[in-house]
């Protein structure tokens, strides 16, 4: 089915996750120990038609600034979650995304994410990991917070 104002259940899921975040990130060593702590903003936003969730992150790492974007789509044909993410490095990513309304992961071949909201939808909590060597590795802790005024 398609046309500009269909949106499927797996559609609907997304939005749970629209609006404006803070984001506290504690990044970690390979076994999963403090390092530092930065912070970043990620606003998601549907593109209009609401067929593509856009990420934008704009956030301070080690190393300075970075920003990127990540589109966020649902293959029609199985109603799995794909996303691609571009950053200010010059990096394209490819992931598999799944969602169930509550657990979050986001799998590529290097780098991979595990969380869950909150009960109240307000805040995500997760871990990133890296691959290196063949092992997956502690990178980084993240917490989202939903910012006031946002759905």
């Amino acid at each position: 089915m398609s046309g500009a104002d269909f949106v499927s259940p797996e559609h609907e899921k997304l939005d749970a996750i629209t609006g404006v975040w803070r984001t506290q990130i504690t990044m970690l060593d390979p076994a999963g120990n403090e390092i530092e702590r930065h912070a970043a903003t990620d606003t998601y936003r549907w593109m209009p038609g609401r067929h593509f969730l856009l990420h934008d992150v704009d956030a301070t790492m080690p190393g300075g600034p970075y920003a990127s974007l990540e589109i966020i789509a649902v293959d029609p044909a199985t109603g799995r979650y794909a996303s691609r993410n571009y950053d200010n490095t010059g990096a394209i990513t490819d992931s598999a995304v799944a969602f169930d309304g509550r657990n979050w992961s986001s799998d590529s071949q290097d780098e991979r994410f595990r969380g869950a909201f909150a009960e109240d939808g307000r805040t995500l909590t997760g871990r990133w990991e890296r691959r290196e060597g063949g092992n997956w590795l502690a990178w980084m802790d993240v917490t989202l917070t939903r910012q006031a005024g946002t759905p």
